[in-house]
């Protein structure tokens, strides 16, 4: 769920296995629905986010920026080839696309191996965002790693994708990401890791904080001791 500054809301999910009024039965798909601040729907009905039918599309995530404009970020594939990749597409409040559905990730679903997904986006009071997740190893010789990119508020760059994840010796996974409003300034990315130690060897959450340059305030913290 993605809130603007007036209380206004969206809410995003995945709809699993539906037939539906769609002319084309589709396995999982992503919903979107607007909803004024008192929770009377704005958007009747609820829309279809995610592109092809034909194909699955999972864990959707959704933030607002203060107009009520957003973006909702999930996983899936569109080529038979590629593995899973991570898309977004961004709307105003009532429900028009301000874009066409783009991948996040770079090398379009990695046909080595590797795969992109569980998404978290975070959007700024000015609508600005950053989208995080987790891309999978694809083979013994690595491990799952937690990747971000930024973007404006009309869609393009604002930060190349690159690795939050300093720790590598094991996997990471499950990541969320917050933004300071006013524009980007600082943001943090949470998630988790197997960490792996002979003191302490259970899973554990961790953390970074970013400055606007990508530039890291706080080396990754343990969030759970």
């Amino acid at each position: 769920v993605g809130c603007d500054a007036d209380g206004d809301f969206v809410v995003a999910w995945q709809h699993s296995n539906f037939p539906w009024n769609y002319p084309t039965t589709v396995k999982n798909a992503i919903f979107a629905r607007t909803y004024g601040s008192n929770g009377s729907p704005h958007q009747t009905p609820e829309f279809l986010v995610s592109g092809a039918t034909t194909v699955h599309w999972n864990r959707p995530s959704v933030d607002s920026a203060d107009n009520g404009n957003f973006v909702v970020a999930w996983y899936g594939y569109d080529n038979p080839v590629w593995n899973y990749s991570t898309f977004a597409r961004r709307y105003d409040f009532d429900g028009d696309s301000l874009g066409s559905q783009f991948m996040v990730n770079d090398g379009a679903g990695d046909p080595t191996g590797s795969a992109e997904g569980i998404p978290s986006v975070g959007m700024d009071s000015d609508g600005d965002f950053v989208i995080v997740w987790k891309e999978w190893c694809g083979n013994t010789t690595c491990r799952d790693e937690i990747l971000a990119r930024g973007y404006t508020s009309g869609g393009s760059d604002l930060f190349s994708e690159f690795q939050v994840n300093t720790y590598t010796t094991e996997n990471q996974g499950n990541p969320e990401i917050v933004l300071a409003g006013g524009g980007i300034g600082k943001f943090v990315v949470v998630w988790e890791t197997d960490y792996s130690d002979t003191a302490d060897p259970e899973d554990c959450v961790k953390g970074q904080l970013y400055t606007s340059t990508v530039i890291p305030v706080e080396l990754q913290k343990f969030i759970t001791e």
